[in-house]
């Protein structure tokens, strides 16, 4: 039985919008970025907008930069690895003092 309802199956804001209900889209750029694995992706940033030194490649996840052929390898851990410590040694492990 129809129950009159005319949005049934629509959700709220749901309908046709073009450009004028939207508003200009904003003029678009696309930058390429290159990560250590050569893996290229092309992110779209207004042209006023800052466009960042680095972008995370989608495809492996290392950071990619816009020079092609200058790209780092991904290095793991600490770039400059931390001296050793040796453990914390009593040098007088049964109290007494030295006389």
């Amino acid at each position: 039985m129809a129950s009159g309802n005319a949005i049934r199956g629509s959700r709220v804001g749901a309908g046709p919008m073009g450009e004028a209900e939207r508003g200009e889209a904003a003029p678009r750029l696309r930058i390429s970025f290159w990560c250590a694995n050569k893996h290229e992706t092309q992110p779209s940033f207004a042209t006023d907008a800052q466009v960042p030194e680095t972008w995370d490649c989608p495809r492996c996840g290392l950071p990619a930069g816009q020079d092609q052929h200058n790209q780092q390898p991904f290095q793991t851990g600490p770039v400059h690895p931390a001296p050793h410590t040796p453990p914390n040694v009593d040098p007088n492990p049964d109290h007494t003092s030295n006389p």
